[in-house]
């Protein structure tokens, strides 16, 4: 779906960017730009972006930071070709290192790394944290996130409760959770971060899934292993040995006995 893009050049821009911004969010505008910022005066930019069949350009003209005296305010506008932005931004988005191995790591800390689930682990950070890319807030790129999470890194949060306003993606819930947090509550008013966090949240139990899965195999292995060497020392025939362990895997698993043959990978 083509959007259009319409660019206000504001001057004075302080305060009148934030509060055309809060306008325009009000007539259906969903992203923002922030331009330039002259330096050497009061003007600055300001990009804001709406689907085309919703754009109407009367409706800029009754905006009240548009008829404020105080301020001057031009713009124009153009349609931007439909394009999969956020599949685009999505491949632009690189790992975030806060820690280990970044030169941010605060004293006594341990590293963290955020990362989209196309990227491959790293080592030396004690905190790998997926967060698939989409257009809700928290994805480590920004400095407010990333100086809350070296704020988190010096702190005990062990046994902790721990509350996330303004969540986005949950990035700083999942990892207060990883640092210990026994209580982790995240909240939003925008749905699509309520999504992302969701969303963070079934990719952390399906590694967490993985990662039990394979230490249960292990240690099933093991079992095995020590019950057939245990019954070898006792004199038990080898056709014997390890008779009946299957039915207690399963029992141990809370599965029916007759899947404790592939339990055991027989």
């Amino acid at each position: 779906m083509p959007y259009t893009q319409v660019t206000f050049l504001l001057s004075p821009c302080d305060p009148w960017r934030d509060l055309l911004t809060v306008e325009l969010g009000d007539i259906g505008y969903d992203s923002f730009e922030d331009g330039f910022t002259d330096p050497m005066g009061p003007s600055g930019e300001l990009k804001a972006y709406i689907r085309s069949e919703r754009f109407d350009a009367a409706a800029l003209a009754g905006l009240l930071t548009l008829r404020d005296p105080h301020v001057s305010v031009s713009w124009s506008s153009v349609e931007i070709a439909d394009r999969n932005w956020n599949a685009e931004w999505e491949s632009s988005f690189q790992p975030i290192e806060i820690g280990r191995g970044s030169g941010e790591e605060p004293s006594g800390s341990s590293g963290v790394r955020i990362r989209a689930d196309f990227h491959a682990p790293k080592d030396g950070f004690a905190h790998d944290l997926v967060i698939t890319p989409r257009m809700a807030f928290g994805t480590g790129h920004h400095a407010t996130t990333r100086l809350m999470v070296q704020a988190m890194l010096a702190l005990d949060l062990r046994d902790k409760t721990v509350c996330d306003l303004g969540c986005g993606t949950g990035v700083l819930a999942i990892l207060a959770e990883r640092m210990g947090a026994t209580a982790v509550r995240g909240i939003d008013i925008d749905p699509g971060a309520g999504e992302a966090a969701l969303r963070a949240k079934v990719e952390q139990f399906e590694q967490l899934k993985s990662a039990a899965a394979a230490a249960q195999a292990r240690a099933t292995a093991l079992w095995a292993a020590k019950r057939v060497a245990a019954e070898q020392v006792s004199g038990v025939p080898a056709a014997k040995r390890g008779k009946g362990l299957a039915s207690e895997v399963a029992l141990a698993r809370h599965d029916a006995p007759v899947k404790g043959n592939q339990h055991l990978g027989f």
